[in-house]
C-alpha cells in the first residue's frame, strides 16, 4: 500500500478550497483526515480556523483552538490572530479582547497584525478610547506601528467626529516616516467631508495626496461626489466625475447612486432617469438602492404609473425588488385612496415570496382605516399577528383611532 502523502500536500489542498470558498469541503477533509493516515500540523489547524471565520462562525474557532491545545500541539500568533480577526469581524469584541488578553497564556505575544484587528474592532465599536489605549500600549512595548494600524485609529477618531484627533494622528504617523497609502487619505478625506464647512480642507488633503504620490481611487473620488451633493454643488461634483474619466478611474454604482439622489432631491426626475438608463448602457448594474431612490421620488411627484413601470423593469431584467420598492408604492397608492391596487401590490408580494413587514402592513391598515374600511384594517390586523408580526403602537392606536370614528365614539 502507497504511504499518505504529506500534510503539507493536504495543507496546500485546504487553502485552495478556502480560497475557492468551499468551506464545507474543507471540514469535512479535515474531519477525515486521520482515517486516511495524515496527521494534521499547527498549519492545517490555522487554515479550519480562517475557513470558521469566513463562514462567519468564528465563536466555532474555540473548537479548533480546543483540538489544538489537547493534540499537544504549539499555538502561534497567526493562530490568535486568525481568531481574534474572525471574532471581530462578527461583532464579538468582547470575546476577542479576552482572547488577546489570554495569549501569554499559551507562551504567545501579540504582534502587530494582533493589535491592528483588535483596535479597528473596538473603533467599530464606538470604543475608540479602548483603542488609544492599546495604541498606546503599542509604543510602550517596542511594536512597529504600520499603516494599517494607524489608518483603523484615524477612522475610529474620524467616525466619532474628532478630526482635530484624527489629523494629530496623521501628522504624527508622517513623522514617524510611516507612509500613509491611498485608504489612510480617503478616511481622513470621508471624515473632513461629514463635517459641514470642512471641504476646503479635504480638497487640500487631496492636494498632499497627490503629492506624496498617492492617486485618489474611485471611493475617494465618490466621498468627495457625495459631499459636494449633499452642499447642493452640483457642478463641482461634475468636474469631479470628469476628473475621474480623465484620470481613468471606474465609476461604480455608488458614484451613480450618488448621482440619481441628489438629481431626485433636486426634482431633476427625468435626467435622474436618463442617467439611469446611461448606467445601463454602461454596463453598470444599478442596485436596489439606485431603483428605490428613483422610485420614491417618482412617488413624491405623485407620478405613480411611472414608478409602477419602473417596477415593472425592475423585474423584467431579473432583479429583485425588496420590502422597501414595495413599501413606498403601497404607501404613495394608499395616500391617493387606491386602496384595491395597494391590496393588489400586497398580494403580488406575498406570490413572490416577498417578506412583509410591520411597515408594509402599518401603511395598509392607515390606508383602509381612513376610507372607513374597517372589516379590512382588522383582517390585515389579524393576519399580520398570524404570520409572527406583533402590532406595534401605532398601528394599534391607527387601528383605536379608526374604530371610534367609525362608530362615531
Amino acid at each position: 500500500m502507497l504511504p499518505p502523502p504529506p500534510v503539507s500536500s493536504f495543507n496546500h489542498l485546504l487553502g485552495a478550497l478556502v480560497k475557492m470558498h468551499h468551506h464545507d469541503h474543507v471540514i469535512s477533509f479535515f474531519q477525515r483526515l486521520n482515517s486516511v493516515g495524515v496527521f494534521p500540523d499547527i498549519g492545517t489547524f490555522n487554515i479550519v480556523l480562517n475557513c470558521c471565520c469566513k463562514m462567519g462562525l468564528a465563536s466555532d474557532g474555540f473548537w479548533v483552538l480546543g483540538k489544538i491545545l489537547r493534540g499537544g500541539y504549539i499555538p502561534t500568533s497567526t493562530t490568535f490572530n486568525i481568531l481574534i480577526k474572525g471574532l471581530c469581524m462578527d461583532d464579538k469584541i468582547g470575546e476577542a479582547t479576552r482572547l488577546f488578553k489570554n495569549m501569554s497564556v499559551f507562551g504567545c505575544q501579540p504582534d502587530v497584525v494582533t493589535y491592528g484587528s483588535i483596535i479597528d474592532g473596538l473603533c467599530k465599536h464606538e470604543m475608540v478610547e479602548k483603542a488609544k489605549q492599546l495604541f498606546s500600549q503599542m509604543k510602550s512595548r517596542g511594536i512597529s506601528l504600520d499603516v494599517v494600524v494607524y489608518t483603523f485609529l484615524l477612522q475610529g477618531c474620524c467616525f466619532m467626529g474628532n478630526l482635530e484627533e484624527a489629523k494629530s494622528l496623521f501628522i504624527e504617523m508622517v513623522d514617524e516616516g510611516v507612509q500613509a497609502n491611498v485608504v489612510t487619505f480617503t478616511v481622513l478625506i470621508d471624515g473632513l467631508c461629514k463635517q459641514q464647512g470642512r471641504m476646503e480642507e479635504a480638497n487640500r488633503v487631496i492636494g498632499l495626496m497627490i503629492q506624496r504620490g498617492n492617486h485618489p481611487n474611485t471611493r475617494t473620488y465618490n466621498t468627495l461626489i457625495d459631499a459636494l451633493c449633499k452642499c447642493g454643488r452640483m457642478e463641482e461634483a461634475n468636474r469631479i466625475i470628469g476628473l475621474m474619466i480623465q484620470r481613468g478611474k471606474h465609476r461604480d454604482v455608488v458614484t451613480y447612486n450618488t448621482l440619481i439622489d441628489a438629481l431626485c432631491k433636486d426634482g431633476r426626475l427625468d435626467k435622474a432617469n436618463k442617467l439611469l438608463h446611461l448606467m445601463i448602457q454602461r454596463n453598470e448594474h444599478p442596485n436596489m438602492v439606485t431603483y428605490n431612490t428613483l422610485i420614491n421620488a417618482l412617488c413624491k411627484q405623485g407620478r405613480l404609473e411611472e414608478a409602477d413601470g419602473l417596477l415593472d423593469f425592475i423585474i423584467q431584467r431579473g432583479q429583485h425588488p425588496n420590502v422597501v420598492t414595495y413599501n413606498t408604492l403601497i404607501d404613495a397608492l394608499c395616500k391617493e385612496g387606491r386602496m384595491e391596487e395597494a391590496n393588489r401590490l400586497l398580494n403580488f408580494m406575498t406570490d413572490r415570496g416577498q417578506h412583509l413587514d410591520k411597515v408594509t402592513y402599518g401603511t395598509l391598515v392607515n390606508g383602509f382605516c381612513k376610507e372607513g374600511r374597517m372589516e379590512e384594517a382588522n383582517a390585515l390586523f389579524e393576519l399580520m399577528i398570524q404570520r409572527g408580526q406583533l402590532p406595534n403602537t401605532i398601528i394599534y392606536n391607527t387601528m383605536i383611532d379608526g374604530l371610534c370614528k367609525k362608530l362615531n365614539l
